[in-house]
């Protein structure tokens, strides 16, 4: 009985939670002004996060502003090839059916644990095809992204979050 229970109840109450944040999610995102960079559309944010792609079916690219302006054409066109590459792997689906898969399978530790790994590995290969597909070496493309953490950690030091809502 308690079996049952628990797994009738633990997936609602994930769900739930999971439909607050999705709302919370699309006003933030409806709240973003949206341009076009390097032949794509993104959604630009104040906010010093890291590039990200974001939603299932209509994928949108989210970019930080401080990003556009410090970076060149160059530079910019490797960050949304990372992301479109996010996008043509079927990444996004990925993490959502293994989030699916851990809300079933709520008391198994081993998915809680492996998660870490699961992202690091998503993230590794779109390294590596991002790598090819834009023809730079590891150590620039390695730079770019260092320069990234740089900028945004700087930018998330003098950045007022309430500011900004």
């Amino acid at each position: 009985l308690f079996i049952g229970y628990s797994y009738g109840v633990a997936p609602m109450i994930s769900y739930y939670h999971g439909e607050g944040n999705h709302e919370k999610l699309k006003k933030l995102v409806a709240g973003m002004e949206k341009r076009e960079a390097c032949g794509t559309c993104i959604y630009v944010t104040k906010m010093p996060v890291t590039p990200s792609t974001i939603g299932i079916f209509r994928p949108k690219i989210i970019m930080p502003e401080v990003i556009l302006k410090e970076y060149d054409q160059k530079d910019l066109q490797t960050i949304l090839l990372h992301e479109k590459t996010h996008i043509q792997l079927g990444h996004l689906l990925f993490y959502f059916l293994w989030d699916i898969l851990r809300v079933i399978l709520w008391l198994n530790p081993f998915l809680t644990i492996g998660t870490r790994y699961f992202r690091e590995d998503i993230e590794e290969i779109c390294d590596f095809v991002t790598i090819q597909r834009s023809q730079r070496k590891a150590y620039t493309y390695g730079q770019l992204l260092l320069k990234s953490m740089r900028i945004l950690q700087a930018e998330s030091e003098d950045f007022n979050m309430y500011a900004t809502m």
